[in-house]
C-alpha cells in the first residue's frame, strides 16, 4: 500500500540516515578554519536539500541491460567527492570498487542505495533515471550489506529473514553461504536463538555473516556489499565472497581494502575510485 516499505527497505531507510549524519561529520572535518556552527548546519541543510531534488514518480520497470553513472558529480557542501563519473556496470555482473580512503567510493554505493541524489548527470537503471524511481519499488531488488549491521531484538530467523516467509532450506542455504553454521549450531535454540540489543551478545563477524546471509536469502537483483569482509577471518571472508562470485543473475558491487589476489580476478571489473575519478584499475 502507498506509504508503506518493506523491513528490508526500512533497514535501508534507517541506514542511509545514518550515513546522511557520518556524511555531516565528514564535511564538519573537512571544511577549514569553522568558526562557528552555522556553516556545518548550512551544509547539513545542503544535503538534506539534495535528497528531494527529483521527484519519484515511477516505479522500477526492468533491470534487464545495466546500471550506469552518466556524467556524475557529487559533494557533500563543498566537498566535492565524485568528479564527472561515468561507468557501466553490466546486469549479473560482479564488480570491485577499490580506492584510498576518502576517494569516493562509499559515495558511489550512497548513490546507487537512493540516500542522494547526483548533483549533476544521473544514475540510470536501463533508461530509467534512479532519482525519479520509488524507493518501494526500488528496494525490492536490492539486498545491502553495510559494515555497521542493524539487528533487532528478536530471534536469529528473523534478523536472517528480515520477517519475511522463506522455507527453511533457502534459510539453511544461506547460513551456509555466510558461514553461519558453526555459530548456528553453537546458539540454544538454534534459529529460534534471542539476539539482544543490537547484537551485543555477538561477535562483530558474526553480525557481518547476519548481514551477508540476508543478502543471499533475499536473491535480490542488486547486492551492495559495503566493507563486508572487513571483520572476518581471512579464510572465511575468502569462501563467502567466492560464494557471492557465483550467484548467477545477481549484479553485485563490493567496496572493500580487503582485496584478495585469488578472488579479485574473478569480478567482471575492478574500477579504482580516486580523488573522484572512477576508472577501470591497472590490470582490470
Amino acid at each position: 500500500r502507498a506509504g508503506l516499505t518493506t523491513t528490508g527497505g526500512l533497514i535501508l531507510i534507517i541506514n542511509g540516515y545514518s550515513n546522511i549524519i557520518n556524511a555531516f561529520y565528514m564535511v564538519s572535518e573537512r571544511l577549514p578554519m569553522i568558526r562557528s556552527e552555522r556553516p556545518v548546519f548550512l551544509r547539513m541543510e545542503e544535503a538534506l536539500e539534495n535528497r528531494e531534488k527529483e521527484i519519484e514518480t515511477e516505479t522500477l520497470q526492468h533491470f534487464d541491460r545495466s546500471l550506469r553513472f552518466e556524467d556524475v558529480s557529487f559533494a557533500y557542501g563543498e566537498n566535492r567527492v565524485l568528479r564527472h563519473a561515468t561507468f557501466t556496470m553490466k546486469r549479473g555482473g560482479k564488480y570491485l570498487l577499490v580506492g584510498p580512503s576518502g576517494g569516493g567510493k562509499s559515495p558511489v554505493l550512497r548513490l546507487i542505495r537512493k540516500y542522494f541524489n547526483p548533483d549533476e548527470g544521473a544514475v540510470l537503471i536501463d533508461v530509467q533515471t534512479l532519482g525519479a524511481i520509488t524507493r518501494e519499488s526500488y528496494y525490492e531488488h536490492l539486498a545491502n550489506v553495510e559494515q555497521h549491521v542493524f539487528l533487532f531484538d528478536d530471534t536469529l530467523r528473523n534478523n536472517l529473514t528480515l520477517f519475511k516467509d522463506y522455507n527453511e532450506d533457502d534459510i539453511m542455504r544461506a547460513v551456509e553461504g555466510a558461514g553461519l553454521s558453526s555459530l548456528l549450531a553453537s546458539l540454544p535454540g538454534g534459529l529460534d536463538y534471542t539476539i539482544l540489543d543490537n547484537g551485543k551478545n555477538l561477535s562483530g563477524g558474526e553480525k557481518a555473516r547476519i548481514a551477508i546471509a540476508r543478502g543471499l536469502i533475499a536473491r535480490a537483483d542488486l547486492l551492495l556489499l559495503d566493507e563486508a569482509f572487513a571483520s572476518l577471518d581471512e579464510e572465511v571472508a575468502r569462501g563467502i565472497e567466492r560464494t557471492l562470485l557465483s550467484l548467477e543473475g545477481v549484479t553485485l558491487v563490493s567496496v572493500s581494502h580487503v582485496v584478495f589476489p585469488d578472488t579479485a580476478p574473478l569480478y567482471d571489473a575492478v574500477f579504482e575510485v580516486k580523488r573522484g575519478r572512477v576508472a577501470p584499475a591497472s590490470g582490470s
